[in-house]
């Protein structure tokens, strides 16, 4: 590694700092604990020591999610547009738009799945409880110190680690929960490697099409999130937990690579 690349480094790690130094100082003020200490429920979750943690990649497409419908699923965000039967187990709206201008989504999600445990930012708990949608299976939480090193905070009654994808999160909720073993698909990360960013509820013309402007900010963010996966990997082998990556063309590469079809056969 070069001096460049080195100092580039320190200075990430430094503003890191910095902020997680106000991130900590805001959850002493602000977070609600008692909230958040609601969250040590979830980690009563029945007999199986394994989940899904589903992304929205196109290769979903492939999957026939009917096959893992009775074991707990953990879904993210706009999951629900193209599979709105499956009811998931865990369902995340992190991304700051579910508590502004896709609210309604989240409105619409409640009343079309009112037994799926909801996570969400501990910010929106005022603005559920106004719409007339807080009830026992709304969760929260404060996912907002950023990754430094291979440092995790997955505790769901105390400050988390964020990033810059839903999926991160979903892993360390899941980590939370007790599972032993988490089964990745969807997972496809590869936005940055092809013409359109799609999901798998995309029809055949969806997709947002690349423009040059947004590589580099793309590039970075990937990156970081990528880190954050290797730091996951770690967490969890030092814990004893497995993940698995099961999904096909998934650039994800911290995590064993695995199959569908050979999981659920010794089921």
């Amino acid at each position: 590694m070069g001096k460049r690349d080195t100092l580039m480094l320190k200075t990430d790690e430094l503003a890191g700092g910095l902020m997680n130094f106000k991130h900590s100082i805001d959850f002493i003020c602000r977070a609600d604990k008692k909230l958040l200490a609601r969250n040590v429920k979830l980690k009563e979750h029945g007999k199986e020591d394994f989940c899904f943690v589903l992304g929205n990649g196109p290769s979903l497409k492939k999957i026939d999610l009917k096959s893992i419908e009775a074991y707990p699923c953990v879904t993210v965000n706009f999951f629900h547009k193209g599979a709105q039967e499956f009811d998931s187990s865990y369902h995340l709206f992190i991304d700051a738009v579910f508590g502004g201008q896709y609210f309604d989504y989240v409105k619409e999600f409640k009343k079309a799945h009112p037994e799926t445990k909801l996570i969400l930012r501990d910010n929106m708990a005022a603005k559920m409880k106004q719409a007339g949608l807080e009830d026992n299976n709304n969760y929260y939480v404060c996912a907002d110190y950023v990754q430094k090193g291979n440092l995790i905070r997955c505790d769901m009654t105390k400050e988390m680690t964020g990033s810059l994808n839903v999926i991160p999160v979903a892993i360390e909720c899941a980590l939370y929960m007790g599972y032993k073993k988490i089964y990745l698909l969807g997972c496809d990360f590869n936005s940055y490697a092809v013409v359109k960013d799609e999901h798998f509820y995309d029809g055949q013309e969806g997709g947002r099409a690349f423009a040059s402007e947004h590589v580099v900010g793309d590039l970075i963010r990937c990156a970081l999130v990528h880190k954050q996966h290797f730091a996951l990997e770690d967490y969890s082998r030092k814990n004893g937990v497995k993940i698995m990556n099961l999904t096909e063309g998934s650039l994800v590469s911290a995590y064993e690579r695995g199959h569908l079809e050979d999981i659920l056969v010794n089921r």
